[in-house]
């Protein structure tokens, strides 16, 4: 169970998930994942006392993390590309919609997408894991203030990495109060 940590503030839900084993007669183990420390915690089940195993993982770091979304970005992209190809063998076929889309800006290309996304990586990472290094939630922070950050290039503006990075400055700092507010 991901971020068990919020389990802490229900004891009788804990104390459920402690019982289960003997509730189904099954060998059941759970595994509790927290970014925060449990401490000593003891869990009671009818008068035992069950001690957790813990095994601690070090958080990841800024690198590791910009390391795993440019991978993640990367496989996002390919997934798109092959859709693109499956949607142009689709009106190869049926060519009924071929110059339907005539929009006044040009779709970044995947090496346009990929460059901006790694520049906003470099800031936005070291900004956010000062607040989390929930590979989750930066992960759909990262997400969301790219859409924002890339709205420039798409209309066909020209903004070197800085410039776009200003632009949504405040939207960072609220996701990272929101972070820290969790």
């Amino acid at each position: 169970l991901d971020n068990a940590h919020r389990l802490a503030a229900n004891p009788t839900l804990l104390t459920t998930f402690a019982r289960a084993r003997d509730a189904c007669g099954a060998k059941l183990r759970f595994i509790l994942i927290s970014s925060r420390g449990w401490g000593d915690a003891q869990f009671i089940q009818e008068g035992l006392i069950l001690n957790p195993i813990f095994v601690t993982f070090p958080a990841y770091s800024p690198s590791e993390i910009n390391k795993i979304l440019q991978h993640s970005f990367q496989i996002q992209l390919n997934e798109v590309a092959k859709q693109r190809v499956e949607d142009k063998l689709d009106g190869y076929i049926d060519n009924s919609n071929s110059n339907s889309n005539s929009n006044s800006s040009t779709p970044l290309t995947d090496a346009q997408l990929t460059s901006a996304y790694n520049a906003f990586l470099v800031s936005f990472v070291d900004s956010v894991c000062r607040a989390s290094t929930n590979l989750r939630d930066i992960a759909v922070a990262a997400k969301d203030l790219f859409a924002k950050y890339i709205e420039p290039l798409q209309k066909g503006q020209s903004l070197p990495p800085a410039a776009l990075y200003t632009r949504i400055r405040q939207d960072v700092k609220n996701t990272i109060h929101n972070m820290q507010s969790r």
